[in-house]
């Protein structure tokens, strides 16, 4: 049964008034396990499409740099090239829909953010008013800022779409504090542990206790007959988990629409990554480990290119026999982790066994984040997520031979 009691707008402290609906744990929960397989789903296929999208940045790279500048095969090689890199960025919506998108932690100033938001979607308000209630000296995310923009900014566009038609008021707040009762009860968060919070509210059209359980849902119409606004809130939810918070919405027609993002705070702790030294060529043997003929290729093509040698197997079992029969002549393996049979993490733990000093760097869509990351502390030497341009593998490579664990 759904709990529809009275819960309130939320002052620029987070307190609440009682009024309106608002999500209780049950509600959460399932919404949490509906987009938990939405996002299954979503990682399917974006990792397919991301292997296709591999073969076609990889050559279109590799033919790129054979053709002469200013010539029409250069700029047809361009249009194919941004073509590829807009459908890159599709995959990369799926994959925040996922909640498995790779980012780099960086130290984040969330009203910044809201302030370079706010500046893009004023002159697109119409007769709305947008008001601040931003907390200053807030601490730092731990987060990639692009995605974080993109969550704010996706709060604003949905609460501008609630009030095109007769107009109305844009709130954004921000704060550090620690949850409410409430809060505590409906969230899926440590409960003793203080919150940057930033609420998007709106005074368009209040959305009833029905649809406020399908308000995350991809294509459901809320208050869009288009379903166009759920899209951008589902993106939302992925990137709000993705950086281990939560949100939650609230609606009444006395205070209008609210969204809150709950982000933990920065431990001020950075991992500093080495720098690459020299140029991107180089002369070593590099063994590519992948299941998919046409990342092989590919990727042979731009390593011998740049003068590397290179072996190929398609699967993990084949890697650890070339690796048996000549270790001496390998010097790096680039290794998939999503291989069918005997899995890239099982291939990488064997090779450490076999040859404990062969630099391994992985390659994989973003959906393996936590598991690269894993394997990273266990010795890998990087990992380098598809598709990727020519120059982005081959400074993952160079960087993987030349930087020496410590």
């Amino acid at each position: 049964m759904e709990d529809t009691r009275q819960k309130g707008r939320a002052d620029s402290d987070g307190s609440t008034a009682a009024a309106g609906h608002a999500m209780d744990r049950e509600t959460h929960r399932r919404i949490a396990d509906k987009m938990e397989a939405v996002g299954m789903l979503a990682r399917g296929i974006a990792h397919d499409f991301n292997n296709i999208l591999s073969g076609v940045l990889g050559f279109t790279s590799y033919l790129k740099a054979k053709a002469e500048p200013g010539t029409d095969l250069h700029r047809d090689l361009s249009l194919i090239e941004q073509s590829g890199v807009r459908a890159t960025d599709l995959t990369r919506q799926l994959f925040l829909i996922a909640r498995r998108r790779h980012f780099t932690k960086d130290p984040v100033d969330i009203n910044s953010l809201i302030e370079e938001v706010l500046t893009m979607v004023e002159p697109s308000m119409g007769t709305a008013v947008i008001k601040r209630r931003l907390k200053p000296d807030l601490p730092p995310i731990p987060g990639d800022g692009v995605q974080l923009k993109q969550a704010i900014l996706n709060l604003c566009i949905n609460a501008a779409d609630a009030m095109a038609e007769h107009g109305g008021t844009l709130t954004v707040s921000s704060a550090c504090r620690k949850l409410s009762p409430h809060e505590r009860e409906v969230l899926d968060l440590p409960p003793d542990t203080a919150y940057v919070s930033v609420g998007v509210t709106d005074t368009g059209r209040e959305i009833d206790a029905e649809l406020l359980k399908h308000v995350f849902d991809p294509f459901h119409p809320v208050r869009s007959k288009s379903g166009k606004g759920n899209l951008m809130l589902s993106i939302v939810y992925g990137i709000v988990l993705n950086h281990q918070g939560d949100i939650l919405a609230e609606s009444s027609a006395e205070h209008g629409t609210t969204f809150r993002m709950y982000l933990p705070i920065a431990s001020g702790d950075r991992k500093e990554e080495g720098a690459v030294s020299g140029g991107l060529d180089g002369a070593e043997t590099v063994l590519v480990v992948d299941d998919e003929a046409i990342v092989c290729q590919v990727v042979g093509d731009i390593l011998k290119m740049h003068g590397y040698k290179v072996l190929v197997a398609r699967s993990g079992e084949e890697a650890l026999d070339m690796v048996r029969a000549s270790a001496e002549k390998i010097n790096m393996v680039l290794l998939d982790l999503v291989m069918p049979g005997m899995g890239g993490d099982e291939v990488f733990h064997a090779l450490q066994k076999l040859h404990p000093e062969l630099p391994v760097l992985l390659t994989s869509i973003t959906a393996q984040e936590a598991l690269g990351e894993q394997l990273i502390t266990q010795g890998a030497r990087g990992i380098v997520y598809k598709p990727y341009k020519s120059k982005s593998l081959l400074a993952a490579i160079r960087k993987a031979l030349d930087n020496k664990p410590s």
